[in-house]
């Protein structure tokens, strides 16, 4: 019988290599290289009664696919855990961005942010109770 997580696998393989022949590369942990080409870095962590992810970089063009394919399998897998958003050095948001992070909200997600961009954002988001705008 195959392992259920060998299609997970590459099927994340295959997402990263279209990524990377749309001419995207991963940035190396730690390295700051994600901020300052326009990458995305999503770490998945599991922390006590909640699954967190932790966004660097820029959330925009490719990368809002991206995070909302990892939002919607961190939602799927998580079963009775909250699922919890944590912008952590972002610096750049596009509309599309901002109208995930807005989808997020208004499924429950609660959003967390460091830094003078995100936490307007957030805080705008949060204010208007999640609604489009």
């Amino acid at each position: 019988m195959p392992d259920p997580g060998t299609d997970s696998a590459q099927e994340g393989a295959a997402r990263l290599l279209d990524l990377f022949q749309l001419g995207f590369a991963a940035a190396p942990v730690g390295t700051g290289l994600a901020m300052q080409t326009g990458m995305l870095r999503i770490t998945t962590l599991h922390e006590g009664a909640a699954v967190v992810l932790r966004i660097e970089g820029q959330l925009q063009g490719p990368w809002v696919d991206e995070l909302r394919h990892c939002w919607q399998c961190a939602r799927e897998a998580s079963g009775d855990k909250a699922v919890r958003i944590e912008l952590v050095d972002v610096r750049f948001v596009d509309p599309a961005g901002k109208a995930l992070l807005t989808r997020m909200h208004r499924a429950g997600t609660e959003l967390l942010a460091t830094g003078v961009l995100t936490t307007a954002i957030r805080d705008e988001i949060v204010a208007r109770g999640g609604d489009g705008g």
